[in-house]
């Protein structure tokens, strides 16, 4: 069983503070070569590039003991390339989830407009509730309010369990909320 997690030092540590291909014959040979934990398997020859997104790096590949000899300058412009591929993958799939996030939020917000023009449809509130739980991928959404006495009551929740937070009283010194209400 391999010890600890890479910890960024030696060899994976400079691609990380100065994120260019690093490709090396002999491993060991490289003065940063270190932080191996107990059990790493031996490794000779290294092949490592960053994989950037936009810009920032977000990660690197790495490749070591080519069966059949030091890795070249072919490969190391090969797995460049892939490097290249991966980042744009990885930009898509943000931009993409954002894209979906935001549509999602335009949805509920006409549909909740919609449910405050009409007076016999659906529970404006109970729809606000069901889109931030389905939107944010909450458990629980409460509505929350402040008593006479400064404390924050819980008046009325939607998702898992919801029947367990109605009518619970909380400190106002106790909850994230307080700081918001104050500001």
């Amino acid at each position: 069983r391999i010890g600890h997690l890479p910890r960024g030092l030696g060899v994976l540590g400079a691609l990380i503070d100065d994120p260019e291909p690093v490709r090396r014959e002999h491993l060991a040979d490289d003065p940063r070569s270190a932080g191996f934990p107990a059990h790493h398997p031996p490794m000779d020859s290294f092949l490592g590039v960053p994989i950037r997104v936009r810009d920032e790096v977000y990660g690197n590949l790495y490749l070591t003991d080519r069966a059949d000899g030091p890795f070249s300058p072919e490969d190391e412009e090969l797995l460049t390339s892939l490097a290249a591929a991966a980042g744009v993958a990885i930009d898509n799939a943000r931009l993409f989830g954002e894209s979906e996030r935001r549509q999602g939020w335009a949805l509920a917000q006409a549909e909740i407009a919609s449910a405050l023009l009409d007076e016999d449809g659906d529970d404006p509130l109970g729809l606000i509730a069901s889109s931030v739980i389905r939107l944010t991928d909450a458990s629980v959404v409460a509505v929350v309010a402040r008593t006479p006495s400064g404390a924050f009551a819980t008046e009325d929740a939607w998702g898992e369990d919801a029947a367990d937070y109605v009518g619970r009283v909380f400190s106002a010194e106790e909850t994230p909320a307080a700081g918001v209400i104050a500001s």
